[in-house]
């Protein structure tokens, strides 16, 4: 809707946006994707809906819908401690996804990750390399990379990335293994086929269902998840309820 991308502070019409998403798919690109966001205040059931449909029409084979969040040092964030504005609710969210659960697969599109639809043979390799742990390059300003569990990220300036190249990043971090193991489960929770046990095992050394017993007893008692003997994954109330899954399940052992 025009005043959701005007508040988002966006310059382009919705027409506009669709017009692009058409125009690269007559242009021969294999694979067109759409970026959604939903929750944006002032953003109406009909709107989402309006935005979903919009993009289903012109053909893409790949969706991605995100709730908006509120994070640390932006606007939004100053705008709602200040009670300028409201934080997006829970259970609006909740049925904003529901919407997209609903028409995106209707319309051929398969979630595979927790925001992710795609039609077959469309998935993300880019993404789904990410979220598996592989190794990718970063080009550009403000691109990050990873390599053998050191993350690093390039200068945000186009400016000073042009001028600097080829001594571009920014800086870097290597994580510790916990925090690198939590965040591999996280990601592969998201994943529509679960976390791979056994694939997890390999790699950190431990089954996630003994590395986080209690965490993943709760959640499955919750119906958060469902775990067989190949993989932890979440149940449909898991998708839709993921941000407490990932708190109440990884949170105590990525904080420890």
């Amino acid at each position: 809707a025009p005043h959701v991308l005007t508040w988002l502070g966006r310059a382009h019409t919705p027409q506009q946006a669709l017009a692009a998403l058409r125009d690269a798919i007559a242009a021969g690109f294999g694979h067109v994707n759409a970026d959604l966001i939903f929750g944006t205040p002032g953003e109406t059931m009909e709107d989402w809906r309006a935005s979903l449909e919009g993009v289903l029409v012109t053909g893409v084979d790949h969706v991605s819908t995100y709730a908006l969040q509120v994070e640390e040092r932006t606007p939004l964030k100053s705008w709602v401690d200040r009670g300028l504005r409201r934080a997006p609710d829970d259970d609006d969210q909740a049925d904003r996804y529901g919407l997209a659960a609903g028409l995106l697969p209707a319309a051929g599109l398969v979630r595979y990750e927790v925001s992710n639809w795609a039609k077959p043979g469309a998935c993300s390799r880019h993404n789904l390399g990410y979220w598996t742990g592989g190794d990718y390059l970063g080009f550009g300003a403000g691109a990050h990379a990873h390599r053998n569990g050191r993350r690093s990220w390039n200068v945000s300036s186009p400016r000073t990335y042009i001028a600097h190249s080829p001594a571009v990043e920014e800086g870097w971090e290597a994580l510790p293994d916990a925090e690198r193991a939590a965040e591999a489960a996280m990601v592969g929770l998201r994943l529509a086929g679960g976390l791979d046990r056994a694939r997890f095992a390999e790699v950190w050394g431990e089954d996630p269902v003994v590395r986080w017993k209690g965490e993943l007893q709760e959640a499955a008692g919750l119906g958060l998840i469902e775990v067989t003997g190949d993989a932890v994954a979440l149940t449909e109330r898991g998708f839709f309820l993921w941000g407490h899954v990932a708190r109440s399940l990884l949170a105590p052992q990525g904080d420890g």
